[in-house]
């Protein structure tokens, strides 16, 4: 998803927000259930968006994680792990 698409989804989800909140103070019980559905597909929507387009962030922070998680504190050159994180941080950028 790129910047103007999620820009587009946030705006979708603040008018739906924003209409839920002028509706809810005067809304029967039959309202206030499809405002719950609606509310509850829009998070469905969200949800199934972001477990298929994994942020850029997430994905850095676990390579890192791995990196760290498998080098040898004790036994192993620091200046090869800051490298391969450099990589890994800057690979986006290049």
């Amino acid at each position: 998803m790129n910047g103007a698409e999620l820009a587009a989804r946030r705006t979708a989800a603040a008018a739906v927000l924003a209409d839920y909140t002028r509706a809810v103070a005067t809304a029967d019980v039959a309202d206030r259930a499809l405002w719950g559905a609606r509310l509850a597909d829009m998070l469905a929507l969200l949800l199934a968006e972001l477990g298929a387009q994994p942020s850029g962030a997430a994905e850095q922070l676990e390579e890192i994680r791995l990196v760290l998680e498998a080098f040898d504190w004790e036994f192993s050159d620091r200046q090869l792990a800051l490298e391969e994180i450099d990589r890994i941080v800057n690979r986006e950028q290049a």
